[in-house]
Protein backbone atom coordinates (compact mmCIF):
# COMPACT_ATOMS: atom_id res chain seq x y z
CA UNK A 1 0.00 0.00 0.00
CA UNK A 2 0.69 3.54 -1.02
CA UNK A 3 0.98 6.80 1.28
CA UNK A 4 0.09 9.94 -0.11
CA UNK A 5 2.71 12.17 -0.13
CA UNK A 6 2.22 14.82 2.67
CA UNK A 7 3.09 17.15 -0.19
CA UNK A 8 -0.27 16.42 -1.66
CA UNK A 9 -2.41 16.91 1.13
CA UNK A 10 -4.28 20.14 2.01
CA UNK A 11 -3.99 21.47 5.61
CA UNK A 12 -5.16 19.19 7.82
CA UNK A 13 -6.55 21.14 10.68
CA UNK A 14 -8.35 23.05 7.64
CA UNK A 15 -10.07 19.36 6.83
CA UNK A 16 -11.10 18.12 10.14
CA UNK A 17 -12.36 21.43 10.78
CA UNK A 18 -14.09 21.52 7.70
CA UNK A 19 -15.60 17.95 8.65
CA UNK A 20 -16.91 19.34 12.35
CA UNK A 21 -19.23 22.08 11.23
CA UNK A 22 -20.74 20.39 8.11
CA UNK A 23 -24.00 18.53 8.44
CA UNK A 24 -23.82 14.96 8.69
CA UNK A 25 -24.75 14.32 4.73
CA UNK A 26 -21.91 16.51 3.73
CA UNK A 27 -18.94 15.60 5.59
CA UNK A 28 -17.98 12.81 3.26
CA UNK A 29 -19.00 14.40 -0.45
CA UNK A 30 -17.54 17.85 0.11
CA UNK A 31 -14.20 17.54 1.70
CA UNK A 32 -13.83 14.60 -1.12
CA UNK A 33 -14.69 16.94 -3.85
CA UNK A 34 -12.47 19.46 -2.51
CA UNK A 35 -10.02 16.99 -2.32
CA UNK A 36 -10.46 15.62 -5.35
CA UNK A 37 -9.62 19.26 -6.93
CA UNK A 38 -7.03 20.12 -4.99
CA UNK A 39 -5.15 17.10 -5.73
CA UNK A 40 -5.70 16.63 -9.79
CA UNK A 41 -6.52 20.23 -10.59
CA UNK A 42 -5.56 22.64 -8.53
CA UNK A 43 -1.72 21.45 -6.81
CA UNK A 44 -0.06 20.59 -9.96
CA UNK A 45 -1.18 24.07 -11.29
CA UNK A 46 -0.35 26.59 -8.76
CA UNK A 47 1.86 24.98 -6.56
CA UNK A 48 1.56 23.96 -2.92
CA UNK A 49 1.06 26.81 -0.70
CA UNK A 50 -1.45 28.64 -3.23
CA UNK A 51 -2.99 25.35 -3.56
CA UNK A 52 -3.21 25.23 0.37
CA UNK A 53 -5.01 28.84 0.03
CA UNK A 54 -7.15 27.57 -2.45
CA UNK A 55 -8.21 24.76 -0.24
CA UNK A 56 -8.86 26.87 3.03
CA UNK A 57 -10.79 29.66 1.15
CA UNK A 58 -13.23 27.06 -0.29
CA UNK A 59 -13.66 24.98 3.12
CA UNK A 60 -14.32 28.45 4.66
CA UNK A 61 -17.45 29.30 1.70
CA UNK A 62 -18.94 26.36 2.74
CA UNK A 63 -19.31 26.96 6.27
CA UNK A 64 -22.30 29.16 7.32
CA UNK A 65 -21.01 32.65 9.68
CA UNK A 66 -22.11 31.18 12.63
CA UNK A 67 -20.74 28.06 12.94
CA UNK A 68 -17.15 29.69 11.54
CA UNK A 69 -17.87 31.86 14.15
CA UNK A 70 -18.74 29.20 16.95
CA UNK A 71 -15.28 27.47 15.91
CA UNK A 72 -13.05 30.45 16.40
CA UNK A 73 -14.74 31.44 19.77
CA UNK A 74 -14.40 28.27 21.37
CA UNK A 75 -11.01 28.24 19.57
CA UNK A 76 -9.81 31.54 20.89
CA UNK A 77 -11.70 30.93 24.19
CA UNK A 78 -9.59 27.78 25.05
CA UNK A 79 -6.14 29.83 24.39
CA UNK A 80 -6.84 32.55 26.36
CA UNK A 81 -7.71 29.91 29.41
CA UNK A 82 -4.54 27.89 28.39
CA UNK A 83 -2.69 30.68 28.66
CA UNK A 84 -4.32 31.83 32.18
CA UNK A 85 -3.17 28.46 33.30
CA UNK A 86 -0.10 28.34 31.96
CA UNK A 87 1.20 31.79 33.09
CA UNK A 88 -1.74 33.92 35.15
CA UNK A 89 0.55 36.85 35.78
CA UNK A 90 1.54 37.70 32.09
CA UNK A 91 0.46 40.93 31.28
CA UNK A 92 -1.76 41.75 27.95
CA UNK A 93 1.04 44.00 26.69
CA UNK A 94 0.77 45.77 23.30
CA UNK A 95 2.72 42.17 21.53
CA UNK A 96 0.86 39.74 23.72
CA UNK A 97 -2.46 41.65 22.44
CA UNK A 98 -1.30 41.27 18.62
CA UNK A 99 -0.49 37.77 18.81
CA UNK A 100 -3.30 36.32 20.33
CA UNK A 101 -6.03 38.78 18.23
CA UNK A 102 -4.30 39.09 15.55
CA UNK A 103 -4.85 35.78 13.79
CA UNK A 104 -8.87 36.45 15.05
CA UNK A 105 -8.88 39.04 12.87
CA UNK A 106 -7.08 37.24 10.15
CA UNK A 107 -9.56 34.68 10.12
CA UNK A 108 -12.36 37.06 9.72
CA UNK A 109 -11.01 38.94 6.47
CA UNK A 110 -10.69 34.95 5.23
CA UNK A 111 -13.85 34.76 6.03
CA UNK A 112 -14.95 37.70 3.38
CA UNK A 113 -12.71 36.52 1.36
CA UNK A 114 -14.07 33.50 0.53
CA UNK A 115 -17.23 35.17 1.04
CA UNK A 116 -16.65 37.29 -1.83
CA UNK A 117 -15.19 34.65 -4.11
CA UNK A 118 -18.00 32.61 -3.64
CA UNK A 119 -20.73 35.36 -4.05
CA UNK A 120 -18.71 37.97 -6.15
CA UNK A 121 -20.50 40.78 -3.47
CA UNK A 122 -19.32 42.72 -1.09
CA UNK A 123 -21.97 43.16 0.86
CA UNK A 124 -21.87 39.85 1.49
CA UNK A 125 -18.66 39.46 2.39
CA UNK A 126 -18.55 42.33 5.07
CA UNK A 127 -21.96 40.46 6.37
CA UNK A 128 -20.41 37.33 6.60
CA UNK A 129 -17.17 38.71 8.48
CA UNK A 130 -19.40 40.79 10.72
CA UNK A 131 -21.53 37.43 11.58
CA UNK A 132 -18.80 35.37 12.24
CA UNK A 133 -16.48 38.37 14.31
CA UNK A 134 -19.94 38.80 16.75
CA UNK A 135 -20.10 35.18 16.80
CA UNK A 136 -16.69 34.74 18.04
CA UNK A 137 -16.79 37.56 20.54
CA UNK A 138 -19.86 36.44 22.07
CA UNK A 139 -18.17 32.49 23.14
CA UNK A 140 -15.20 34.33 23.75
CA UNK A 141 -16.73 36.81 25.88
CA UNK A 142 -18.49 34.47 28.11
CA UNK A 143 -15.19 32.38 28.60
CA UNK A 144 -13.32 35.60 29.89
CA UNK A 145 -16.22 36.16 32.64
CA UNK A 146 -15.84 32.39 33.36
CA UNK A 147 -12.39 32.43 33.29
CA UNK A 148 -12.65 36.10 36.06
CA UNK A 149 -14.35 33.94 38.21
CA UNK A 150 -12.08 30.74 37.78
CA UNK A 151 -8.71 32.76 38.25
CA UNK A 152 -9.51 36.00 40.05
CA UNK A 153 -7.42 35.66 43.14
CA UNK A 154 -4.46 35.38 40.85
CA UNK A 155 -5.13 38.01 37.75
CA UNK A 156 -6.61 40.19 39.92
CA UNK A 157 -2.83 40.96 41.41
CA UNK A 158 -1.89 41.36 37.97
CA UNK A 159 -0.75 45.37 37.07
CA UNK A 160 -3.31 46.25 34.51
CA UNK A 161 -5.68 45.25 36.80
CA UNK A 162 -5.26 48.18 38.95
CA UNK A 163 -7.83 50.75 37.46
CA UNK A 164 -10.22 48.07 38.42
CA UNK A 165 -9.31 47.39 42.04
CA UNK A 166 -8.87 50.98 42.67
CA UNK A 167 -12.79 51.67 41.45
CA UNK A 168 -13.72 49.13 43.32
CA UNK A 169 -12.59 50.55 46.79
CA UNK A 170 -15.30 53.50 45.62
CA UNK A 171 -17.69 51.50 44.03
CA UNK A 172 -20.10 50.15 47.45
CA UNK A 173 -19.81 46.40 46.14
CA UNK A 174 -18.75 44.35 49.10
CA UNK A 175 -16.99 41.74 47.03
CA UNK A 176 -14.44 42.05 44.04
CA UNK A 177 -15.81 39.49 42.64
CA UNK A 178 -19.19 40.63 42.02
CA UNK A 179 -17.39 44.28 40.83
CA UNK A 180 -15.45 42.50 38.71
CA UNK A 181 -18.16 40.38 37.03
CA UNK A 182 -20.77 43.56 36.89
CA UNK A 183 -17.85 45.51 35.34
CA UNK A 184 -17.43 42.94 32.72
CA UNK A 185 -21.31 41.83 32.11
CA UNK A 186 -22.31 45.67 31.18
CA UNK A 187 -19.41 46.08 29.28
CA UNK A 188 -19.88 42.71 26.92
CA UNK A 189 -22.55 44.55 24.96
CA UNK A 190 -20.01 47.06 23.50
CA UNK A 191 -16.97 44.91 23.49
CA UNK A 192 -19.26 42.68 20.64
CA UNK A 193 -20.25 45.78 18.84
CA UNK A 194 -16.31 47.00 18.35
CA UNK A 195 -15.73 43.77 17.52
CA UNK A 196 -18.31 43.20 14.88
CA UNK A 197 -17.34 46.76 13.65
CA UNK A 198 -13.57 45.45 13.23
CA UNK A 199 -15.14 42.31 11.86
CA UNK A 200 -16.86 44.06 9.29
CA UNK A 201 -13.93 46.16 8.36
CA UNK A 202 -11.69 43.03 7.87
CA UNK A 203 -14.72 41.81 5.58
CA UNK A 204 -14.19 44.70 3.63
CA UNK A 205 -10.44 44.25 3.29
CA UNK A 206 -11.12 40.33 2.86
CA UNK A 207 -13.33 41.21 -0.16
CA UNK A 208 -11.61 43.57 -1.67
CA UNK A 209 -8.47 41.82 -1.72
CA UNK A 210 -10.94 38.75 -3.25
CA UNK A 211 -12.12 41.56 -6.21
CA UNK A 212 -8.32 42.15 -6.86
CA UNK A 213 -7.29 38.51 -7.50
CA UNK A 214 -10.34 37.81 -9.12
CA UNK A 215 -9.47 40.47 -11.26
CA UNK A 216 -5.91 39.39 -11.99
CA UNK A 217 -7.35 35.91 -13.06
CA UNK A 218 -9.81 36.96 -15.39
CA UNK A 219 -7.15 36.83 -18.08
CA UNK A 220 -6.22 34.15 -17.41
CA UNK A 221 -9.46 32.32 -17.60
CA UNK A 222 -10.34 33.72 -20.72
CA UNK A 223 -7.92 32.98 -23.26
Amino acid sequence: MTRTPISDTPPRWAEHLLRLLLKPRDRDTIPGDLLEEYREVVLPARGRFRAQLWYLRHALSVVSGVKLGAALGLLFSAWNLLVTVLAPLVEDSPRALLSFYGPMFAMWGVAGFAAYRRSGRMAQAIKVSATVAFVTFLIFDIAVIIRLNLFLDVISHRTDWRNLVSSYRSSGFESLRAYANYEYLTGSPFKIFVATVIGAVCGLIGGTLASVSRHRERPLTSR
